[in-house]
């Protein structure tokens, strides 16, 4: 496991895949996305849903957010 090189709490080189600790700050992330998508399709977009290691508590994760669609 590595941890994240930057302080941001997601993103990281493509070359270079790594897993971090879970970060708290990730779930109140994913809603902040949802609530963009949401505005930005308004009556195309049914429902968003945060999926993934990012998703899971306590789960080391790739620092990515999953969104299911």
């Amino acid at each position: 496991m590595r941890r994240a090189e930057t302080s941001e709490p997601l993103g990281m080189p493509r070359e270079r895949p790594y897993n971090v600790e879970y970060d708290n700050r990730w779930p109140q992330l994913f809603l902040d996305l949802r609530d963009r998508l949401y505005e930005a399709l308004q009556d195309r977009i049914l429902s968003v849903h945060h999926v993934g290691s990012t998703a899971v508590p306590g789960l080391l994760a790739k620092p990515v957010l999953d969104v299911l669609r």
